[in-house]
């Protein structure tokens, strides 16, 4: 698969790939595929655009965490997303084990996977206002606290 561009064209690769990583997970392609069709992402940035669009199904996250090693990119983002496919996927503790104890962390990303981990609303609330402390301008941590909190006030408990 060729380069990424550079330019106004940047979305639609995007899409392209998105889309093609999506194929080959629906086909159980061999992770090397997946690795191959990310090969053309030359920069975190990118990555982290397709990480959130593309269906977090763990194949294809397992994948964008390699390649996240491979450009050098931060593993606490590399790490949120494979614990949110986790986390999609219905496996808590493996998610769990993979977040481990990110308080230290300024990744939203992974800050918000570990408030996802919570099964208590309390819990979980506490968890995005500490992050929403390490990342105060981040819209991820603000919808997620903004939702918990519009949950909860309509008497919702989880």
């Amino acid at each position: 698969m060729a380069r990424l561009p550079s330019s106004e064209s940047m979305s639609e690769s995007l899409f392209e790939i998105v889309s093609r990583l999506e194929e080959l997970e629906a086909e159980d392609a061999h992770p090397s595929r997946l690795l191959g069709v990310l090969d053309a992402v030359q920069e975190p940035a990118h990555l982290w655009d397709i990480a959130e669009r593309v269906t977090p199904y763990i194949p294809i996250m397992r994948m964008i965490f390699r390649r996240a090693h491979q450009l050098g990119a931060s593993a606490d983002r590399a790490r949120g997303y494979l614990a949110l496919a986790y986390i999609f996927d219905g496996d808590d503790e493996t998610a769990s084990a993979i977040v481990a104890d990110p308080q230290e962390s300024t990744d939203p990303v992974l800050l918000s996977a570990w408030a996802h981990l919570s099964d208590d609303s309390g819990e979980t609330l506490t968890r995005l206002q500490y992050a929403m402390s390490r990342c105060p301008s981040d819209a991820r941590l603000r919808d997620q606290t903004n939702e918990l909190l519009k949950r909860l006030s309509r008497g919702g408990d989880s």
